[in-house]
């Protein structure tokens, strides 16, 4: 069972004979759940992949929830889609250039973990979990996108050449040798502003319930 669905857990109290709460819900979104230690963990793990200290004010554990309500949101489209999540291997790579490049030392990769208070299982999960966001966004949005040669000369015209001139000395180079480029950027920004649209519109149809005592 994915970790989103976890509900309330109870452990049986020796003190006063009563149940001791362990992990509690912070949003409901229709029938399903995201726990307080899904947000806690979201962070750690974020903050382990980009290097940065944990951080888990109020605001930023609200942050997080959003991001875990967006994630889940996609993650029914697939279910609904019946869309095909990669292969676990397929995040062996991924996580080798990452070490290699974070970690390179013997047992420092091991150390970080421990010090941010995640494990191995936690970074492949989360790993494989936005490579299968990627893909089914790409999946689900490309083939949508169409553009027009004005739209790709515009950008050359106004944002490449602008870019290119305050970093270079020379003459930037003709359309027709970076419109493969350009044309990725634009394909790129019109798939990030149709997911953002979906998911403005997937949103308001969810009931979505915060929890608000989760995030004091």
């Amino acid at each position: 069972m994915s970790k989103f669905f976890y509900i309330w857990l109870f452990l049986a109290g020796a003190m006063a004979g009563t149940a001791e709460i362990i992990d509690r819900i912070a949003v409901v979104v229709d029938k399903m759940v995201i726990t307080e230690s899904d947000v806690v963990n979201h962070l750690r793990i974020a903050s382990f992949l980009n290097g940065e200290p944990v951080s888990l004010t109020n605001e930023e554990r609200r942050e997080a929830a959003n991001r875990l309500v967006e994630q889940l949101l996609v993650r029914r489209e697939m279910e609904i889609s019946r869309y095909p999540a990669p292969a676990p291997a397929d995040v062996d790579p991924v996580l080798g250039e990452f070490r290699a490049r974070r970690y390179p030392e013997e047992g420092s990769y091991k150390r970080a973990l421990a010090e941010y208070g995640v494990s191995d299982a936690d970074v492949r999960e989360s790993l494989l979990l936005q490579l299968t966001l990627l893909r089914f966004i790409q999946f689900r949005f490309r083939p949508g996108v169409a553009l027009d040669d004005s739209e790709v000369e515009a950008y050359y015209r106004n944002e490449f050449n602008t870019e290119w001139s305050s970093r270079n000395t020379t003459p930037p180079p003709p359309l027709d040798d970076v419109r493969d480029e350009i044309e990725e950027i634009l394909i790129e920004a019109h798939v990030d502003e149709a997911l953002d649209n979906w998911l403005e519109e997937t949103t308001a149809l969810a009931r979505i319930r915060y929890i608000e005592e989760a995030f004091q």
